[in-house]
């Protein structure tokens, strides 16, 4: 018998990224259960995420439902960045194709450590217009 947990980026079973898988090979008679503890580990991406955990996924255990063996956390787990930019110009107002010197520094969440060679988008919004 196999048991999955799924990464998902709402709360509906299906679509999911495939985040543990843990395998069951003793007995489990009529209403008995078991315990796993599976560990995994969460997207990169900050953003809410569900887990979706489905029990008996290759239907080895013969029983009278099988529609119940998929249970999805009803609160998301909510990831947030490890780490913070900032960036900062000297120039505030500049003719058109003047370089415009920026700066900035990464820093781990939570305090003012350094977070070297960790990669940093930069988007510039001018007029309505966004160049990254």
């Amino acid at each position: 018998m196999v048991q999955r947990v799924f990464i998902s980026n709402d709360p509906v079973a299906g679509n999911d990224t495939l985040a543990a898988q843990a395998g069951y090979t003793g007995p489990l008679g009529v209403g008995q259960f078991i315990d796993q503890t599976l560990s995994l580990h969460m997207p990169a991406i900050p953003g809410n995420y569900w887990l979706v955990a489905m029990a008996d996924v290759n239907d080895a255990v013969l029983e009278a439902l099988e529609n119940n063996n998929t249970f999805v956390s009803a609160t998301p787990i909510s990831v947030q960045p490890a780490y913070s930019a900032t960036v900062h110009a000297d120039i505030s107002t500049a003719l058109a194709n003047t370089p415009i010197p920026m700066s900035g520094q990464a820093t781990y969440a939570g305090g003012s450590t350094p977070a070297p060679f960790v990669p940093v988008t930069i988007t510039i919004e001018v007029r309505g217009h966004v160049a990254r």
